[in-house]
């Protein structure tokens, strides 16, 4: 008989959580496995994400933005007994004043009013986006906590004053905050004292599933030989430099990348041992890592990644497999503190191949399941 889940302290509680991601994104983060718990005991009102950047002409933008006024104008949409999804609309330009005025009366205006629609009462409110910063004091919240799980302004298209006046103004009126970086943490607590490091949790009983074996998944039953995998955001801090590296000196193995590329992958287009998928479901990861040997977190150090604290080197390591990741500092500090040598390091394709060569060296099932 499986353990009943456990029960949370914070109990039978109306949440307004406004997410940094869309619900249906593609790709489950901290906030998704947030809110799973949350429900268990509490009614929660996922927002989406009001956005951090203007955008663009293109049409991945255009078709987001036809999406978001399709959603908005259907309500919020209810997921379960205790679970609603509610869509803002905002004018996407959060650098100019006029726009960034309009957005925190009619954002306001219109939280408020799906939250007396399901009958929300005093409701805490769970922010983990600065732009949704004029939310603070408009909906008659009990309590304010911001969860700050990346250095906003540092990502591309942001307006670097702005997100981070707001970031600031939004740790200030934070009754509670929480960074899952060392080094943001320490910031923050500087402006407000109640500040608390908070690193990223994982189910470890979903991925632990890759230790049962699973059969491949139909996309990957044809590949052979080592598979070295990534699952993820492909974005402009993602080392690609690195992965090729590693594909054009190692042909006898596979890279395996899963996740919504939002950058050109030109580069790796020549190279046959390299397989993309695109986003895969969250339930369906740990079939894929069960085919892997060496799990990656191929970063390029900047700004904007050394205050990350990557969610997937949880992920990766209760699979049983070991990771080799670029030196965040946030891996190198988790490594030192609690995982020894499942976590190698590398800063180029020659030190990712030889920390991925002396990962298969030691590879088996008794030291996947230790």
């Amino acid at each position: 008989m499986a353990a009943p889940e456990p029960r949370s302290p914070l109990r039978d509680r109306d949440i307004l959580l406004v997410s940094s991601d869309d619900y249906e994104a593609g790709l489950t983060t901290s906030k998704h496995q947030l809110t799973r718990r949350l429900v268990r005991d509490n009614r929660v009102l996922f927002i989406e994400s009001v956005g951090l950047r203007r955008p663009g002409a293109s049409g991945k933008d255009l078709r987001r933005i036809v999406r978001k006024i399709g959603r908005f104008l259907r309500g919020p949409r209810r997921l379960g007994e205790r679970l609603w999804i509610f869509t803002p609309l905002v004018i996407p330009f959060h650098d100019l004043p006029w726009a960034r005025a309009l957005n925190r009366w009619f954002l306001a205006r219109c939280v408020r009013r799906v939250a007396r629609r399901l009958g929300f009462e005093a409701p805490l409110l769970w922010l983990f986006l600065p732009t949704a910063a004029g939310l603070v004091g408009e909906v008659g919240e009990s309590l304010v906590v911001y969860y700050n799980v990346d250095d906003f302004a540092q990502f591309r298209g942001s307006d670097v004053a702005t997100v981070t006046a707001l970031d600031e103004e939004l740790t200030r009126a934070a009754d509670v905050v929480f960074a899952s970086a060392r080094a943001v943490a320490e910031r923050k607590r500087e402006v407000n004292p109640n500040t608390w490091y908070s690193p990223h949790g994982v189910d470890v009983e979903h991925f632990r599933k890759a230790l049962e074996a699973p059969p491949p998944p139909a996309d990957i039953a044809d590949l052979s030989g080592p598979i070295v995998g990534y699952w993820g955001w492909i974005a402009d801090y993602f080392d690609l430099d690195s992965v090729a590296a590693v594909a054009a000196a190692r042909p006898d193995w596979t890279l395996l990348l899963i996740g919504e590329a939002t950058i050109s992958l030109t580069s790796l287009s020549g190279l046959r041992n390299v397989r993309i998928l695109g986003p895969r479901p969250y339930e369906s990861l740990p079939a894929y890592a069960a085919q892997c040997e060496v799990l990656l977190i191929p970063r390029k150090l900047t700004a904007l990644t050394q205050s990350m604290n990557p969610l997937k080197l949880r992920e990766y390591l209760a699979t049983g497999r070991p990771v080799v990741s670029a030196p965040l500092p946030e891996v190198v500090e988790a490594r030192d503190d609690c995982y020894g040598d499942a976590v190698s390091i590398a800063s180029n394709g020659d030190e990712y191949v030889a920390a991925i060569a002396a990962h298969l060296a030691i590879a088996s099932p008794e030291r996947r399941a230790a």
